[in-house]
């Protein structure tokens, strides 16, 4: 059942990404047509958190929207449903549905976020639940910011690259050339800084070579996800 479950989030994520790439090629200066699926069509091999870290480009206590907020905003629903993460997503945490472009979308009274966050956190420990990914008051004191650059800094993944107010996933590295790094932005040291990060992805035998060749096209140097050594 794990493995179902595993394999239809891989399907709809990659669909997702591989729809969006097909419709508008140009503006996101993306060669589909000469990218394998990074993980092939089962996905064997893949978990949860792998997932994760591959395609988001926030943390994962940053994702996760509660039901309680979402059921004080009458039209949340139907903004979840348009803002979900794809290849077209602006690359930062505004660009798609997670609790920061909810809260300063929607402007929820402070005081209730606080309180709803620590009721959460009370039962963890009550029930001797993790909270490891639990929003803290730390955490809201950033988010309550407003402040994109400082949020994305604050919350970002340590597999994306962060460049101004924008988060660059692994998903969007992998998906994107070399002319939308440049355009973006992003170095060849940003890079650099993520290979062994990179290399800890279950990428087929076929999608590693594609990307390699990439990455090396556009770092200069001939470059080795070195998976052996995960």
């Amino acid at each position: 059942m794990k493995s179902l479950i595993k394999i239809l989030i891989l399907t709809i994520l990659t669909a997702i990404f591989v729809c969006s790439c097909a419709q508008n090629p140009t503006t996101n200066q993306t060669t589909f047509e000469n990218i394998p699926l990074p993980f092939g069509e089962q996905g064997e091999g893949i978990g949860g958190d792998e997932l994760a870290n591959y395609y988001e480009p926030g943390i994962v206590k940053i994702q996760t929207i509660p039901i309680e907020l979402i059921r004080l905003v009458p039209e949340a629903d139907e903004w979840i449903r348009s803002n979900q993460l794809n290849e077209n997503s602006e690359p930062s945490l505004m660009g798609h549905a997670n609790l920061y472009s909810f809260l300063k979308t929607f402007k929820l009274d402070e005081n209730i976020v606080i309180d709803e966050f620590k009721r959460r956190f009370d039962m963890n420990v009550e029930y001797g639940w993790s909270n490891e990914h639990s929003i803290t008051n730390e955490d809201l004191n950033i988010i309550f910011t407003y402040d994109d650059i400082k949020v994305n800094e604050y919350f970002a993944s340590e597999y994306s690259i962060i460049h101004a107010d924008k988060i660059y996933s692994p998903a969007w590295i992998y998906w994107h050339d070399t002319e939308a790094y440049e355009a973006a932005g992003i170095t060849p040291e940003m890079i650099e800084e993520k290979l062994d990060l990179y290399a800890e992805f279950s990428f087929t035998a076929e999608a590693a070579e594609a990307f390699e060749a990439k990455l090396s096209e556009f770092m200069e140097t001939d470059v080795v996800l070195d998976r052996a050594s995960q």
